[in-house]
């Protein structure tokens, strides 16, 4: 089990000798050796915090899952091990988000085989706690296939729909080559009916203030919104990396919205998000203290 609230851990993964993680009083705990190179993967936080799951990237060995969990803690330092997941679609600069307790999407992204480097239109999904057998089942095709985007889940805010919620997708590269502003929705109604996943559609969403890729999103525990931080926005036929905060909330019937939010990042951004559970004031100050350190930069909020 990933050590409680009261000791957060933050990832640094990617390449094969990583695999670090630190908490948020400076201390860095033990490192593990992945299984595979891992670049342009995405990582998500299964069964109630207690292990990390990696999908995919562009590495040609990596079209598998790996699972890292908490082996032992040892004084101050928290032993980490990695293992071999199943198979996993080789793909590589998608998103994962998950939809309830056992449940995800993996969404968009590029094909990584030897065969073919193109844009993949699919989405999957994912039941996590089926690892042992056959967890993958194919999900409908994006309206518009994209890479370097983002997404996450929202529930629907009217109580009588309280179940209902929304994958959205946004931003990221199309086949073109351009940026985009838009964003696709999924309206899931019954989470863990996975067959019925495959009658559904995407649709279109309220597009984003600029055209975004790289930009970094969490979901709050409720789902109640979804953060996109950061990202490079297009700006006079080049690229800018941005400092902007957008909410994305959704009402009865699917009518989602973007909110500009007033606080803005200390520096531009690209990178990982993530929610923390409430704390008070000093532990926040040594949490941002530590942020600002291991980072070198002042991107903490």
């Amino acid at each position: 089990m990933i050590p409680k609230p009261h000791r957060q851990h933050s990832w640094a993964m990617g390449q094969k000798d990583l695999g670090i993680s630190y908490s948020l009083d400076g201390t860095r705990n033990g490192g593990n050796v992945l299984k595979h190179n891992r670049v342009s993967s995405s990582s998500l936080v299964v069964g109630n915090g207690e292990r990390l799951l990696l999908v995919g990237g562009a590495d040609i060995e990596a079209s598998t899952t790996e699972l890292i969990v908490q082996e032992q803690t040892n004084n101050a330092t928290t032993i980490f091990s990695a293992s071999l997941g199943p198979d996993a679609p080789h793909i590589h600069s998608h998103c994962l988000a998950s939809i309830g307790p056992t449940v995800a999407i993996s969404v968009g992204g590029m094909n990584a085989n030897s065969n073919s480097n193109a844009f993949n239109p699919y989405s999957y999904i994912l039941r996590w706690d089926q690892m042992a057998v056959s967890p993958w089942t194919l999900g409908p095709y994006l309206q518009e296939s994209r890479m370097f985007h983002v997404c996450g889940v929202v529930r629907e805010s009217t109580p009588s729909h309280s179940e209902r919620k929304v994958v959205a997708v946004a931003g990221g590269i199309t086949p073109s080559g351009a940026q985009t502003r838009g964003v696709e929705l999924l309206l899931v109604e019954s989470e863990n009916d996975i067959a019925s996943y495959a009658t559904l559609d995407w649709q279109e969403g309220p597009m984003l203030p600029k055209a975004i890729l790289q930009a970094a999103s969490a979901t709050t525990a409720d789902q109640s919104r979804l953060f996109v931080a950061g990202g490079m926005v297009e700006a006079d036929l080049d690229k800018q990396e941005t400092s902007s905060i957008m909410t994305l909330t959704c009402s009865s019937g699917m009518q989602c919205q973007w909110t500009r939010v007033h606080e803005m990042l200390e520096l531009h951004a690209r990178g990982l998000a993530f929610i923390l559970p409430a704390m008070p004031m000093s532990s926040r100050e040594s949490a941002y203290k530590t942020c600002s350190q291991l980072t070198g930069t002042r991107a903490c909020i």
